[in-house]
């Protein structure tokens, strides 16, 4: 786990506060919006979201969305449609095309939460692109999940993962081979701009399959064994 000085993070809770501080930075972004989410609904807070997308990619923004075929299922096609019409480079991760098409890979599902935009702002967290509140949520019930909101040069290792997935998905749906994987200029000099943007040290960990299936475990384990005061 390789340790980044010099981010500044700002925790929100729920999508009260999680969806005004996306929309905010995907309305500002200048050049690049990379997304990936599991579940991404046609609701209040998803349109809302999907409009800020589109407004991007209309005025010129590079804007990728990964989105999990099976927690989007239900979402209509249009709804991915219209943001593709407008310019939304959009993939489906995965997609289940019947309730019984469980073959095993499609047991591989992404379960990531993370929006990078320009390379100077990442969010990273449990927040799905869906209302608090939904038709199997009473009122006083509500989702509870948080997001980090992430500035700093960590976030050149954020965009890393991403690009490298993008790309991964895109050979294994179109069997082509995929370009190799290099760090967006824009970021590099995003990232050693932000080297002073706060104090906080971050590592980015991943878990997959194959060489990080233990990674997040081993960082767990690692805190717990080295904390000193609370847990």
């Amino acid at each position: 786990m390789k340790l980044v000085n010099g981010n500044r993070i700002t925790l929100l809770k729920n999508g009260a506060e999680f969806f005004p501080a996306l929309e905010a930075a995907i309305d500002a972004a200048m050049s690049d919006i990379r997304l990936e989410t599991y579940i991404f609904v046609e609701d209040t807070s998803g349109t809302r979201i999907a409009n800020a997308l589109i407004r991007a990619a209309s005025r010129g923004v590079r804007v990728q969305a990964l989105i999990d075929g099976f927690g989007s299922r239900a979402t209509p096609t249009e709804f991915f449609g219209r943001m593709q019409a407008a310019g939304v480079a959009l993939t489906l991760f995965q997609p289940v095309r019947t309730v019984f098409d469980y073959r095993r890979k499609r047991v591989r599902r992404l379960h990531r939460k993370i929006v990078l935009v320009d390379g100077h702002i990442g969010f990273v967290g449990g927040i799905n692109m869906i209302d608090d509140f939904n038709q199997s949520l009473s009122p006083a019930h509500p989702r509870y999940d948080y997001v980090v909101k992430i500035e700093g040069p960590v976030l050149a290792d954020v965009y890393i993962s991403v690009q490298h997935l993008w790309h991964k998905v895109q050979w294994f749906s179109r069997k082509r081979r995929a370009p190799h994987v290099l760090p967006h200029p824009a970021l590099a000099a995003n990232a050693s701009e932000d080297s002073e943007a706060g104090e906080a040290a971050l590592a980015f960990v991943t878990r997959d399959n194959f060489r990080h299936r233990r990674d997040i475990e081993r960082a767990y384990l690692q805190a717990i064994t080295t904390a000193k005061k609370e847990i």
